[in-house]
C-alpha cells in the first residue's frame, strides 16, 4: 500500500462476490485498493489521489447505481472527497465538499428518508458534527454543523428513540486526559438535528460502533480508547453503563462482529500493534480479552475474505506502511480458559441452575418460552441443555417447559437440584453445557 495507512474499510467494490480492502494513507494523500482473487490473497487496484491527509475511508453506495463509493475525510483542507465506483472497482476523480475543522471519519446513512446515503462527518479541530445531505447522484448539499460535546472523533448512525428515524451518536475526547464523552444527536426527520445529551466516559474516545450487542433489539454503542474498550446499552429510554473492557494498549478502533457463531456479537479491537477480541456471553457481560496477534494494527476491518465461512481480519499498519491479512485468525479457539484457572474450560464440567435456561440467575416464564421456541419453531439451542432439562428426564422436550411452568404457576414441584443455586449435576446424562458458560448467582 502507499505510506502510513491509517484506515482500513472491507468492501466488494469490483462487485465479483468477494470482500475487497480499502486504504486511507494521511502522508501520500492516496486512498489504496486491493482487489481479492476469491481466496483471500490480494492484488494492487487503484492508488485513488484523495485530497491532503485522508484519514479513514467509508464504503457505501452514494450515487445509487448499486455499487459501493468511498467517502474519504482530508484532515488538512476540511473536505471529504466523493470517490465514485464505475461498477467495476474503478473510480473517478475526487468530487470534494467542505465540512468542518479536520475531518476524521465518516459515517454513511439515510439521514432524510429520501432514499440517498447522506454523510456524517466528525470534525476533530471545531469540536462538532458535520452533515452532508445528498441531492442524489452523488452530489450533497452544503453541510450543517453541530456542536458536539468534545473533540469529536468517529460517529455513528442508529436510531436512538425508536421513531425510525436515523440520529448519530458522536465519540468525543475532551479536555481532560482521563475523561470522554458520547454526544447523541436527534433527527428530526428531515436530516437536520437536535443535541439530545452527552454521555460521560471514563477515558477519552477515539471509535464508535453502532450493533445490536445485548440482542434485545435496540441498538447498542461500542467504544474503543483509553485503557480499553467500553459499552452503552440502549434502553427504553436512554443507555445504561459504560462497561469497561480494559485492555493495556490504547485502543483505535473497535468492530462487532459474532465470532463464535452463537448469534451475539462479540468485540474486536486493535490498537498499538495489537489485536483483541471479546466473547460475549450473551448476559451483557463479555469473557477477558485474549490477545489474537501482534500485527503492527492501528485499524482493522473483519469479513470473511477468502469464502470458507470464518471471519478473518485485515489490518492497516500504519508504522510498516503494510496492509496485514490474517485468514482464520478469529476462528474461535479450539481450548479455552476463560475463568483462568489453569485448566481447559471444555475439560470442566459446568455448574447450572436447572430451569434457567436463559440464563439469567432466576427462573421466570422466559426460560420456558425460550425451550418452546428452541423446540418448535427453530430458535436457537440453549447454552446449557442441562439447564434446559427442567424435570432432569435427561432429555429436552415439551414436558421440560410444562414442568417448569407447572411449578411457577400451579404449585407444582420444584424442579430437581441443582436449582436453588449454581451447582453441577447430580445425574449422569449426555446433555451438555456451553464449555465457557458462567453460571450466573442471582439474587
Amino acid at each position: 500500500t502507499e505510506s502510513s495507512p491509517r484506515s482500513i474499510a472491507s468492501a466488494d467494490v469490483d462487485g465479483d462476490g468477494d470482500l475487497d480492502l480499502a486504504l486511507a494513507s494521511w502522508e501520500a494523500d492516496r486512498v489504496s485498493v486491493l482487489i481479492n482473487k476469491g481466496d483471500g490473497a490480494f492484488e494492487r487496484g487503484e492508488s485513488l489521489l484523495a485530497s491532503t491527509w485522508p484519514w479513514s475511508v467509508t464504503p457505501a453506495d452514494l450515487d445509487g447505481d448499486g455499487d459501493l463509493d468511498l467517502a474519504v475525510p482530508n484532515r488538512r483542507v476540511d473536505s471529504v472527497s466523493i470517490l465514485l465506483n464505475a461498477g467495476t472497482g474503478v473510480f473517478g476523480e475526487p468530487r470534494d465538499f467542505t465540512v468542518g475543522d479536520s475531518p476524521r471519519q465518516a459515517a454513511a446513512a439515510d439521514l432524510d428518508g429520501d432514499g440517498d446515503i447522506d454523510l456524517a462527518v466528525a470534525n476533530d479541530h471545531s469540536s462538532s458534527l458535520s452533515v452532508l445531505r445528498n441531492q442524489g447522484g452523488g452530489a450533497f448539499e452544503p453541510h450543517d454543523e453541530y456542536r458536539s460535546g468534545g473533540v469529536s472523533r468517529w460517529v455513528a448512525a442508529l436510531d436512538v428513540n425508536a421513531d425510525g428515524d436515523i440520529d448519530l451518536a458522536v465519540a468525543n475526547a475532551t479536555g481532560s486526559a482521563a475523561a470522554g464523552s458520547v454526544s447523541i444527536f436527534s433527527n428530526r426527520g428531515d436530516g437536520r438535528f437536535d443535541a439530545l445529551s452527552d454521555l460521560n466516559l471514563p477515558g477519552l474516545l477515539e471509535c464508535i460502533v453502532a450493533a445490536d450487542v445485548d440482542g434485545d433489539g435496540r441498538t447498542d454503542l461500542a467504544l474503543a480508547g483509553q485503557s480499553g474498550a467500553y459499552l452503552l446499552f440502549q434502553e427504553e429510554v436512554g443507555f445504561q453503563g459504560p462497561a469497561h473492557l480494559p485492555v493495556d494498549p490504547y485502543l483505535l478502533g473497535v468492530e462487532a462482529v459474532d465470532l463464535d457463531s452463537d448469534g451475539d456479537l462479540d468485540l474486536v479491537g486493535a490498537g498499538s500493534g495489537s489485536v483483541f477480541a471479546w466473547r460475549n456471553d450473551g448476559a451483557r457481560e463479555f469473557f477477558p480479552a485474549a490477545a489474537i496477534e501482534d500485527t503492527g494494527a492501528e485499524a482493522i476491518a473483519v469479513g470473511d475474505l477468502n469464502l470458507d465461512g470464518v471471519l478473518d481480519l485485515a489490518a492497516a499498519a500504519e508504522r510498516s506502511g503494510e496492509a496485514v491479512v490474517l485468514l482464520g485468525k478469529l476462528r474461535p479457539a479450539a481450548s479455552t480458559d476463560f475463568d483462568r484457572d489453569g485448566v481447559p474450560d471444555e475439560c470442566q464440567e459446568r455448574t447450572f441452575r436447572r430451569g434457567d435456561a436463559e440464563p439469567e440467575g432466576f427462573h421466570n416464564i422466559t426460560d420456558a418460552v425460550l425451550v418452546l421456541v428452541y423446540l418448535f419453531l427453530g430458535g436457537r439451542e440453549p447454552s446449557c441443555l442441562k439447564a434446559a432439562d427442567m424435570n432432569d428426564d435427561g432429555g429436552v422436550d415439551v414436558s421440560d417447559p410444562a414442568f417448569l411452568l407447572g411449578y411457577l404457576f400451579l404449585g407444582g414441584p420444584q424442579p430437581p437440584p441443582p436449582f436453588e443455586a449454581c451447582g453441577l449435576d447430580p445425574t449422569p446424562d449426555e446433555l451438555s453445557c456451553d464449555s465457557i458458560l458462567r453460571c450466573p448467582e442471582g439474587a
